[in-house]
């Protein structure tokens, strides 16, 4: 099934951000049947990783890794972090080994990975113009990586009408002691009532000053250790005060409202357009939070529930979880594959469209007669105007189909899959797959597709693969929802 190595560092100055995505990439790729390791040069961390016996970044580094990505039998290297530039880029190509990098705004003088990701949701094009001809980009929040327990725990969390719970969680390491300072703030806070839970990274130097605070304060305080509790406590949170790192997109995806904490400068454009799309509310950097101001901001915020179910709507309609899917499968590790239908899947697409919950959603809910089915197969296969693509999974087993009507430049588009497949997400990633080929095929820049009645799942399958609501419509005398794809829709914001 293939592996990859991930190379990535996590101690109290640079916190665990680089370590998380990797442990989120690494876990989905275990997932499909590929073996994942990290490498790293620290081994203060919760995240169990292969050591790098050489200084972060270094030529020695690089032959190191090179090293481990051979004894792991790797094709495929992912680096994550500032200090991996060009040159040790290069020395990973120069190596044979296919090269993805994570990053976050164009960090190194000149790029030769084959596959840049920058998940920030003020990713451009323009950070990344010294790249090579063959290097891919994939930009924007469509890619931000969630680990599994946060795609577990968000069909836990249910959100409250007022605040009760705070999470205070400001980085792995949190060098400045951001999250006494907040403490401080909510300890002026008294004309509400709630707990405050405090997620202690495994760098935090603070540790101590952090218990005095609980045990002395009259603010009901708990502290909280390790990484792996992080989807819980987000689950069980009703509001967050958190570093605007990657904590900000886990929040975003579980629901949960945030005021932002700039910790560090690469952290402030994140904050800020976070903070123009309405997802989050900021509270400055470190050193604005002392004083009665913070302490009113954060009051304001925690009694106005139209805020803070604003900030909840966008930010699960930015982060959609698919990010790590997606990445793996842009590196030919996907889950499944997409080809033309043949005349030997007739039979499978009868199965698939005279299934009861199917009929009930279609335009016409009567059962199709196998001859009907089988004539206009034929004519379909034929048909210049009509594409069908069959998703079939690793062991060649047909998935579903995803089936476009193309009039012109525009197309429509309808998608049925298997029921041994659902309720994982494959229908939006075969939407976007399938789109993006029926694209790339042909002058179609526009699609349309029609969803019949109330079908939650079927129209959020859609807005997952990049398609926007453009209202009600009519057909064949039922209401339907209408969904449009158009290249300006996949970007970095809602």
């Amino acid at each position: 099934m293939g592996a990859i190595l991930l190379r990535a560092d996590g101690n109290a100055h640079i916190g665990v951000g680089h370590l998380m995505r990797c442990r989120a990439l690494a876990e989905a790729a275990s997932v499909q049947g590929i073996r994942a390791s990290i490498a790293s040069a620290d081994d203060r961390t919760d995240v169990p990783v292969l050591r790098v016996n050489a200084a972060s970044g270094t030529d020695k580094d690089a032959k190191a890794t090179i090293g481990l990505a051979r004894q792991c039998e790797s094709s495929w290297i992912v680096v994550d972090g500032y200090q991996f530039g060009a040159g040790y880029q290069r020395a990973l190509k120069d190596a044979g080994l296919s090269v993805l990098v994570m990053d976050d705004g164009g960090h190194s003088e000149h790029y030769s990975a084959d596959v840049i990701v920058n998940a920030n949701v003020h990713a451009h094009d323009d950070f990344y113009r010294s790249r090579e001809p063959y290097t891919k980009l994939l930009l924007g929040t469509r890619y931000v990586f969630m680990r599994q327990e946060f795609l577990e725990f968000r069909r836990q969390r249910k959100a409250r009408g007022s605040v009760k719970r705070v999470l205070v969680t400001l980085g792995g390491g949190d060098a400045p002691n951001a999250t006494l300072a907040v403490l401080l703030a909510l300890s002026k806070i008294t004309k509400m009532d709630f707990e405050v839970v405090v997620a202690i990274g495994p760098e935090n130097p603070h540790r101590e000053s952090l218990e005095a605070f609980a045990a002395e304060s009259a603010l009901d305080v708990k502290l909280e250790s390790g990484l792996n509790q992080m989807a819980r406590l987000m689950a069980e949170s009703d509001i967050a005060i958190a570093g605007a790192g990657s904590t900000s997109w886990e929040l975003a995806y579980m629901g949960v409202p945030q005021l932002a904490v700039v910790i560090a400068e690469n952290q402030r454009p994140v904050a800020e357009e976070l903070e123009r799309l309405g997802v989050v509310m900021r509270l400055g950097d470190t050193r604005d939070l002392k004083g009665e101001a913070t302490a009113k901001k954060i009051a304001e915020v925690f009694g106005d529930d139209g805020i803070r179910e604003q900030m909840r709507l966008r930010g699960t309609a930015l982060v959609d979880g698919l990010g790590v899917r997606r990445v793996l499968a842009e590196m030919g590790l996907g889950e499944f594959s997409l080809r033309r239908a043949r005349p030997d899947d007739c039979e499978h697409l009868y199965e698939w469209n005279n299934q009861a919950d199917v009929r009930a959603v279609s335009f016409s809910t009567d059962p199709i007669p196998y001859e009907s089915h089988r004539k206009w197969f034929a004519a379909k296969l034929s048909d210049p105007a009509c594409r069908i693509y069959i998703a079939l999974d690793r062991q060649g087993a047909r998935m579903g189909q995803v089936r476009y009507e193309i009039s012109g430049n525009e197309a429509e588009v309808a998608i049925v899959v298997d029921s041994r497949y659902r309720g994982k997400q494959y229908g939006a990633l075969m939407i976007e797959r399938a789109t993006q080929i029926v694209r790339a095929e042909g002058a179609i820049e526009i699609v349309h597709a029609y969803i019949r009645g109330d079908n939650e799942k079927s129209s959020g399958a859609f807005r997952a693969a990049g398609f926007v609501d453009a209202g009600k419509v009519s057909i064949k005398g039922c209401e339907a929802a209408h969904y449009l794809y158009e290249k300006q829709n996949i970007t970095a914001g809602i």
